[in-house]
């Protein structure tokens, strides 16, 4: 197979509805070691928000189980959100048969990632103060804690100004 078709087949993957109790953390996924209480919080916000973000999974050979490679901390934090959400039990998750494509997916998603400028956050939370949401709201929905959503309302009033250049 060439490396082209190899491409051509990662990207042509299937998303699937899947019951969380197929899933499991597989060790292609480099993220083995986490902050319990940043799960926690995204957990939150899941339970707010819902999944955004899918996860991407290994199809195990020999069961119907599949193995998480992508999206560990969502993974982790779903088993905690679907107490509180019974609907999240059922997730999607883009599902692939060849090891190869999932290691890919493992390794991409971590690297390619990049958080928001504190600056964006800050602006972000402050046009939803405006849209009326409270500090509780927010901080779920952002999976961060009220004091920090406290500390960012502050800096959000600042002038523009004063604003940092994030670019």
């Amino acid at each position: 197979m060439t490396k082209q078709s190899k491409v051509t087949n990662a990207i042509a993957s299937e998303v699937q509805l899947i019951n969380i109790d197929r899933l499991y953390l597989s060790n292609l996924n480099p993220r083995q070691d986490v902050n319990e209480d940043e799960i926690a919080l995204l957990a939150q916000s899941i339970e707010t928000c819902g999944l955004i973000q899918n996860l991407s999974g290994l199809q195990d050979a020999n069961s119907d189980r599949i193995g998480i490679v992508a999206g560990g901390r969502r993974y982790r934090a779903l088993l905690l959100a679907m107490h509180n959400n019974p609907a999240l039990v059922n997730v999607d998750v883009r599902v692939t048969t060849d090891p190869i494509i999932a290691e890919q997916w493992a390794n991409v998603e971590n690297i390619q990632r990049s958080d928001l400028h504190p600056a964006q956050e800050i602006r972000a939370f402050g046009k939803m103060a405006k849209t009326n949401s409270d500090v509780p709201t927010i901080a779920k929905i952002f999976g961060v804690t009220e004091a920090l959503v406290y500390r960012y309302l502050k800096l959000s009033q600042l002038p523009d100004a004063v604003s940092v250049s994030y670019t």
